[in-house]
């Protein structure tokens, strides 16, 4: 059991350590965003331009024809950065309304990392000359090689390979535009997750085991 106890404590000694020594995503700028417009003003906006951390942002203006609405959930961590929400304009009446959440990230990766990624993104409008826009982009900003770029309505997932030192640029933009009567909507759930490192999941794994032997 002595045995089963000094494993276990030796193999999360050496994870924490294998976590310290990992790569991670580092921000080093953020922004934030979700307003809602009538005739090009902004009639309510929540911004947030920390590196880190988590972001609730719910804008709206709500009259007795219509409803514009932009939401956004998101969070930034070492290991992960996630993003949902979107836009949602409709009126009975013409007038020139929009919203819009907005995020942008510049990140750096302290070391060769492997991340993977997912999208789903959706957008629709009725009526003439509305419109409803989503895009999510992840590019180098040194060499602009594009990891992924997609807009409009599109579920997407992957892999890749971060440069260490490298920045790079995460933009996430979702808009809903009416202009006569209809409406728009546009919509987005995005993620970038790193991939634990090899070494950190065999001692994930050599934890495990010491904790069945100790029962």
């Amino acid at each position: 059991m002595q045995c089963s106890v000094r494993l276990t404590a030796l193999a999360v000694a050496s994870l924490a350590s294998v976590h310290a020594s990992d790569a991670a995503l580092v921000v080093s700028a953020a922004s934030r965003e979700t307003s809602v417009l009538s005739g090009g003003a902004v009639v309510d906006t929540y911004i947030n331009s920390l590196a880190t951390g988590s972001f609730n942002g719910d804008a709206n203006d709500v009259g007795a024809d219509y409803s514009s609405i932009a939401t956004q959930g998101s969070n930034l961590l070492s290991s992960r950065m996630t993003f949902v929400g979107g836009c949602t304009v409709i009126q009975s009446s013409a007038g020139a309304r929009s919203a819009r959440s907005l995020a942008t990230v510049t990140f750096q990766a302290t070391l060769g990392e492997a991340i993977r990624w997912s999208v789903n993104l959706n957008s629709l409008e009725l009526g003439e000359s509305n419109v409803g826009a989503v895009s999510a982009r992840l590019v180098d900003t040194v060499t602009g090689t594009v990891v992924f770029n997609y807009a409009r309505t599109f579920v997407a997932q992957g892999t890749a390979t971060l440069l260490a030192g490298r920045n790079y640029r995460l933009e996430i933009s979702s808009t809903a535009t009416t202009l006569p009567a209809g409406d728009a909507e546009s919509t987005y759930n995005v993620g970038v997750f790193v991939i634990p490192a090899p070494g950190a999941m065999a001692l994930l794994g050599l934890a495990g085991i010491a904790g069945r032997r100790r029962r």
